[in-house]
């Protein structure tokens, strides 16, 4: 949605679209080496020429200015991108101004039509500029891997019960359940606790104490 505080640079009615020709570019050239450059809204117009102001803008500032570099990237410059890219991420103002002669938008070109794709073809990520693998081997782990409370919830259910204080004697009555433990008195007595539990009854606990020595 169009921001109601900010106003069109023109109306755009009557206007021309589509490539500038070699006169228009050089009716702009002549205006703003004679009357400098600024006043966007208004230059087209004074310029005589029936085009948009922001069109001649980035006309002027991306092809036209002479501190423009022509030609194919070179490698310096290819690698100063990807070290600043690494930095600034996709700030491709930030980092034209890093790059003489080098426009925001021939550099943004250049970074998806080939070294994103050169990144990605060396098995880096180009937005984190970390190795794919490793990203790839992350995310699978931890989709396979089960949570901590549910492992717990495993390890206790395959645990069997304890049968080590509970024992059956098989020549009392077998209703009767026997549990024994140590422990130890205020004179550091150890002592055997053997309690009886009946189990045709809720409550009836017998205990009996023997020294150890």
């Amino acid at each position: 949605m169009r921001n109601p505080s900010t106003t069109p640079c023109c109306s755009k009615v009557g206007l021309k679209r589509g490539p500038w020709t070699p006169e228009e570019d050089e009716l702009l050239s002549t205006y703003i080496k004679k009357e400098g450059e600024g006043r966007w809204r208004t230059l087209p117009k004074r310029a005589g020429l029936l085009r948009c102001g922001k069109s001649c803008r980035l006309r002027w500032m991306n092809y036209l200015r002479p501190s423009v570099k022509r030609g194919q990237i070179a490698p310096d410059e290819e690698d100063l991108i990807l070290r600043l890219h690494r930095l600034l991420g996709n700030r491709w103002s930030l980092i034209a101004g890093r790059i003489p002669g080098r426009t925001d938008n021939e550099i943004k070109n250049y970074w998806n039509t080939h070294l994103s794709k050169k990144l990605i073809s060396q098995g880096i990520d180009p937005r984190t500029h970390k190795p794919l693998t490793n990203i790839t081997s992350q995310a699978h782990h931890s989709s396979s891997s089960p949570a901590v409370g549910q492992a717990d919830v495993n390890i206790k259910a395959a645990s069997p019960p304890s049968k080590a204080n509970n024992i059956r004697n098989p020549n009392l009555n077998p209703n009767l359940l026997i549990s024994s433990g140590l422990e130890e008195d205020n004179g550091g007595t150890r002592m055997m606790m053997i309690t009886t539990t009946s189990l045709n009854k809720e409550t009836s606990t017998g205990i009996s104490t023997t020294t150890l020595r």
